[in-house]
């Protein structure tokens, strides 16, 4: 999509969102229209991070993939969009950045792997453990 919006202010508002994001300011959510998706609503907009595949015959047995950061009106139609391909520069780095935090915000991962990394370390029993029955016994019934 080609966007009237410089990419100096997509840039802009990557960073500074990142940044936000790390501090624990932005409520970033599930997208309910797309897939590998995250947005945070405001009053008469909506910004969206989202990962998408990219098809390469020239990498062999990769996943490459692009950040593409979105952005909405109030009605949630997508006024510009602004993304990195698979690569090392400092585009696709502040936009990799932005959508793993935002998926950490979004769905809490990082509190699932805390969860997990205690069970691992504990010596106790993982899981829910379930009351043990007493034996059945027959001549209890008679």
């Amino acid at each position: 999509m080609t966007s009237i919006i410089p990419t100096d202010k997509f840039r802009e508002i990557a960073t500074e969102f990142l940044g936000r994001t790390k501090s624990g300011q932005v409520a970033w959510e599930p997208d309910e229209k797309y897939e590998n998706s995250y947005v945070v609503r405001l009053p008469k907009s909506t910004i969206a991070i989202s990962q998408q595949p990219v098809q390469s015959a020239y990498i062999v047995g990769a996943t490459p993939s692009e950040f593409v950061l979105g952005l909405r009106d109030a009605n949630d139609l997508r006024i510009g969009e602004w993304g990195a391909d698979n690569n090392t520069g400092p585009d696709y780095q502040v936009l990799a950045d932005l959508y793993r935090e935002a998926s950490r915000v979004a769905t809490k991962w990082d509190e699932v792997l805390d969860d997990i990394n205690k069970a691992m370390k504990s010596n106790s029993p993982i899981g829910k453990q379930e009351p043990k029955r007493p034996p059945f016994r027959l001549e209890s019934f008679v």
